[in-house]
C-alpha cells in the first residue's frame, strides 16, 4: 500500500495569518514552520480526497493574495496538483489522467515554467519539465511514470528548492507523530477546528 496525502504549499503569508483564516473557517489543520517565506498546510478534512484540498487553495490564495500549491498523491500511484494564484487556477498536472477510468496515458498538462515562476525559480524549468513529463526511477521508460509519486513530489520540491517536509505527509500521517525529516512537530502550529 502506497501513501495517500494531501497539502497546500502557500508562499507569501505570514504562518500566523494563514492561522487566522483557518480558524474562521473552523478547520482542524497543522501548519507547518515557514521556510523561506513558505509554509504548508496539512488540512484534516482534505485527507478525504475529494476536491477539498482544491478548493481550500483557491480560498487560501485569494484570500491572501499568494500562491497556494494544493497536492494529492493517491496510493503513490497517482499525483495532481492544482496551483493557485490571487485565488486563479493557473495550472494543474495529473500524473495518471485515466487512473480511475482503467485508461492508460501519460502525465497530462502541467507547464513548469509557471511552476516555476510561482516559487522564483525560473531557472528550474528544465529539470522541473523532467520530473513532469517522465519516469527516471523506471528502466523502461515507455511507462513515463514513477515507480512512488511520492519521489516525483520529492523531484519537484528539490527543483523548486522548496522544504521537504511537504514530501511524504499530510494531516493523517503528522496526527499520529509521523513528522517527515527536516521538520518536528514541536514547530508546528496545531488548530484545532
Amino acid at each position: 500500500m502506497g501513501s495517500f496525502y494531501t497539502n497546500i504549499t502557500v508562499r507569501g503569508p505570514r504562518r500566523e495569518d494563514v492561522a487566522e483564516t483557518l480558524r474562521a473557517g473552523e478547520r482542524a489543520a497543522i501548519l507547518s514552520p515557514t521556510a523561506e517565506g513558505v509554509t504548508v498546510v496539512y488540512d484534516a478534512e482534505a485527507e478525504s480526497q475529494d476536491d477539498t484540498v482544491v478548493s481550500l487553495a483557491k480560498r487560501l490564495s485569494a484570500e491572501h493574495h499568494c500562491v497556494a500549491w494544493a497536492l494529492l498523491n493517491h496510493d503513490d500511484d497517482l499525483l495532481r496538483y492544482w496551483l493557485f494564484d490571487g485565488g486563479e487556477l493557473v495550472d494543474e498536472y495529473d500524473s495518471s489522467p485515466g487512473y480511475f477510468t482503467g485508461e492508460g496515458g501519460g502525465p497530462s498538462v502541467g507547464d513548469a515554467r509557471k511552476l516555476c515562476a510561482a516559487f522564483g525559480a525560473v531557472d528550474a524549468a528544465e529539470p522541473v519539465e523532467d520530473v513532469l513529463r517522465y519516469n527516471r526511477a523506471v528502466e523502461d521508460q515507455q511507462s513515463g511514470r514513477y515507480v512512488f509519486e511520492t519521489e516525483r513530489h520529492l523531484d519537484l520540491c528539490k527543483a523548486l528548492r522548496l522544504p521537504l517536509f511537504a514530501v511524504g505527509t499530510g494531516y493523517d500521517y503528522l496526527m499520529q507523530g509521523e513528522a517527515p525529516e527536516g521538520m518536528e512537530l514541536d514547530d508546528c502550529l496545531i488548530i484545532d477546528g
